[in-house]
């Protein structure tokens, strides 16, 4: 028989116990079946309900950590978007981080030099005018600058809210 043992203040559950292996069994603690134990098992369950003797997963985290854990995953969705500019400028003119700082030093200096070209992704050797490879620059720069606002405005709604199910609301 297995048997789970749990804190009777927040049902946290604390550990298995097997009547077959163990001689003494802390208590409190409630008898599952050995489907039962698998289920938990299987699911990461946590958390027993003393009251019904079923066993579930529980978040045990406090809200501020809940919403830390929000703001984790914005970051990380953030930083993502940011990443999809940098590997289409990779992809669409095989970008490495040397040709990229060759854009800044021609965008700097106002003007593309003679025989300045790019290898697109169909690898054709594509030359770029200086207003198209500032569009392109300012395209990506305009994207990432967007992204910034939203995620600041996503932080701003995460501060906000009250419960889980607001934060379960915020996604990117």
């Amino acid at each position: 028989m297995k048997i789970v043992n749990y804190d009777n203040i927040n049902g946290k559950l604390l550990g298995w116990y097997d009547s077959e292996i163990h001689s003494t069994i802390p208590t409190p603690n409630i008898k599952v079946s050995e489907t039962d134990w698998q289920t938990a098992i299987d699911n990461n369950y946590n958390f027993v309900d003393v009251a019904t003797n079923t066993l579930s997963f529980k978040d045990f985290r406090t809200f501020v950590e809940l919403q830390t854990a929000k703001i984790t995953s914005l970051k990380t969705d953030y930083e993502n978007a940011n990443e999809l500019d940098i590997a289409y400028m990779k992809t669409t003119f095989q970008a490495d981080t040397k040709s990229q700082d060759l854009i800044v030093k021609v965008l700097s200096s106002g003007s593309v030099p003679s025989g300045f070209f790019w290898i697109d992704k169909a690898n054709n050797q594509v030359t770029m005018t200086f207003t198209q490879l500032q569009g392109l620059s300012g395209a990506i720069l305009t994207r990432n600058q967007t992204n910034f606002i939203k995620f600041q405005g996503l932080k701003s709604k995460v501060a906000l809210a009250k419960t889980q199910a607001d934060l379960d609301l915020i996604a990117w």
